[in-house]
């Protein structure tokens, strides 16, 4: 049989999780990780009614999903005790949100033609470029000793932050996690001078008035 042509990474589609993809996710899931994820998770995951977010990639010739990214938004305050100094100090709190990174994955035969970093991307901008201004950091964990997980976040800019020991258990053993955060900058506060010149300006252009 034929091998089907390579797809380009800008070929895969994009969209949100949907209640029908709840099975895949869960047997993908079971594949690419070892951490064995509640039945809740998926359900929350999936469902157009929740806080958590994601983001898939669909090949368009099977109409399968080839990577997703799932994530949670919300304030620092609310964080685990252990993610609660994610932020550096003397950064402000109270108005701050953070983007936790529950899961990534690619599935195998996909692997390697950068749909994750893709989805990475995606959302760092995401993050960046939230409307209310209030993103200050994008945080996962990973395996310490997941040292392809490790090259691929601090290659897009994550940096280990903390140790946290017996974070994970699996196969009844209990395993240390790394907390790697990417830090997003406060967009700085618009010129108000120049925010006034250009105003100005616009509505002389749609009034089609002249500026002496």
């Amino acid at each position: 049989m034929a091998r089907r042509p390579r797809l380009k990474v800008t070929d895969f589609i994009s969209r949100r999780l949907l209640p029908k993809d709840l099975e895949e996710m869960k047997l993908m899931h079971d594949q690419w990780f070892p951490i064995r994820y509640p039945e809740q998770f998926f359900i929350l995951a999936t469902s157009l009614h929740s806080r958590l977010q994601s983001e898939v990639l669909i090949d368009p010739r099977t109409d399968t999903i080839a990577a997703l990214v799932v994530w949670r938004q919300g304030s620092v305050v609310q964080c685990d005790p252990e993610d609660s100094d994610i932020l550096p100090p003397g950064e402000e709190r109270t108005n701050a949100d953070v983007i936790y990174v529950l899961t990534i994955g690619v599935s195998v035969e996909y692997r390697r033609c950068g749909l994750a970093s893709r989805l990475i991307r995606h959302l760092l901008s995401h993050a960046a470029t939230d409307p209310s201004g209030r993103c200050r950091c994008v945080y996962l964990h990973v395996l310490t000793s997941n040292d392809s997980a490790i090259r691929f976040y601090e290659s897009h800019g994550f940096n280990q932050h903390k140790l946290l020991k017996d974070y994970y258990e699996i196969a009844d053993a209990k395993r240390d996690a790394f907390t790697y955060t990417f830090l997003v900058m406060p967009r700085p506060a618009p010129d108000m001078k120049d925010f006034c010149i250009r105003s100005y300006r616009d509505v002389c252009w749609n009034t089609s008035c002249s500026v002496m």
